[in-house]
């Protein structure tokens, strides 16, 4: 499986570039905006460098947290599908399904499981 994170070439309306993710498992590709933007001085080998932040005032730590757990999520969601707990993986589907909980609840972190898990962990 790949997660890989990037910049878009073209800067939004504040100056920053949206950084985009590209997954890839089992053969199926997807490739998004996560959501979050930074400055092209900003990144750094595919995260934000610490002590910055974007335009909006998001924080390289907020920023590079919900990467990494974008990353561990679909490396879980791979892990289920060799080990045939889950027969297919609609990687678009599960990263919108994904995209609207955290978009909803800032704090949202995802339980360990199947997709179908998708559920609030209540530790925060």
């Amino acid at each position: 499986m790949a997660v890989s994170f990037y910049l878009d070439n073209r800067p939004n309306k504040n100056g920053d570039h949206p950084i985009r993710v590209s997954i890839s498992i089992n053969g199926n590709r997807y490739v998004t905006s996560t959501g979050f933007s930074v400055n092209t001085e900003k990144w750094n080998d595919g995260k934000v460098k610490n002590g910055s932040t974007n335009a909006k005032g998001e924080t390289a730590k907020t920023i590079n947290a919900r990467l990494k757990e974008i990353d561990s999520f679909f490396s879980r969601e791979e892990t289920l599908l060799k080990l045939g707990d889950v027969q297919e993986i609609d990687i678009k589907s599960l990263y919108a399904q994904m995209y609207i909980l955290i978009k909803k609840y800032p704090t949202f972190q995802f339980k360990s499981g199947s997709s179908s898990n998708l559920v609030q962990s209540n530790s925060s």
